[in-house]
């Protein structure tokens, strides 16, 4: 992963092959002291977990999908959970019949880029998990 800082408080991030999103994130927000903020990107995959909430069992129900696909939309927020950094991302992606899935994003592998717009947030944004919702809640 490669960065540009474009103003105080704002990030260019360029994912290469085989870098993982969450984790590439993570990292990068644990390096530049980022506990608050939000991102947007596009780019492409080829290893993908996508997961949906369900609110009756309150459990991810995940899905895989391993082919060609173009990330048409990468978005999320940067928060905490035990002072550690916490990322919630959803994203769609597009395979060749340009149909699109998406949800929450548990992993994605880049297979070429991924071009990301960061902007960090001063304000701590903590979560905590919500028994009777069943996931990781902002406190606000």
């Amino acid at each position: 992963m490669k960065y540009l800082k474009i103003s105080n408080n704002q990030y260019c991030l360029k994912l290469e092959r085989g870098d993982e999103i969450i984790k590439s994130l993570q990292l990068f927000c644990a390096s530049q002291k980022i506990n608050s903020g939000y991102f947007s990107g596009i780019g492409a995959t080829n290893n993908i977990t996508l997961g949906i909430f369900d609110d009756k069992t309150k459990k991810y129900n995940s899905h895989t999908l391993k082919d060609a696909l173009e990330i048409t939309s990468l978005t999320g927020n940067i928060s905490t959970l035990n002072n550690q950094i916490y990322l919630h991302a959803h994203i769609n992606v597009s395979d060749h019949s340009l149909i699109v899935k998406g949800g929450h994003l548990n992993n994605a592998i880049i297979s070429v880029t991924c071009e990301i717009f960061l902007t960090k947030v001063n304000k701590k944004l903590p979560r905590y998990f919500d028994k009777e919702v069943g996931i990781n809640l902002l406190k606000i």
